[in-house]
């Protein structure tokens, strides 16, 4: 994932309802694409929005998930990864440096 910006937990709970507003939008036009007869025209443009639209959600859910997640947590493993670094012994540079 690339690295992003940390957001603030209220932008990404309305990403996650984007998200899942989205995916209800492509329910929505791919169950009126199958009880409604579409043009065939329309076909091609409901197929790409079908099978593109749960895509572009998938990677904007994981970057959601992947900040409430750090949210949830508050930084607490980087402050255990940090005593852990404290608790180790100072040795001297091997070449006196």
């Amino acid at each position: 994932m690339p690295a992003r910006l940390l957001l603030p937990t209220r932008l990404l709970v309305l990403r996650a309802v984007y998200v899942a507003l989205m995916l209800l939008c492509v329910g929505g036009l791919v169950a009126a694409a199958v009880l409604v007869p579409a043009p065939a025209p329309a076909l091609p443009v409901v197929v790409v929005l079908a099978i593109g639209m749960p895509m572009v959600a998938a990677s904007e859910l994981s970057f959601v998930l992947a900040g409430l997640q750090h949210a949830a947590h508050g930084g607490r493993a980087v402050a255990g990864l940090r005593r852990e670094l404290d608790a180790l012994p100072e040795t001297r540079h091997p070449l006196g440096l």
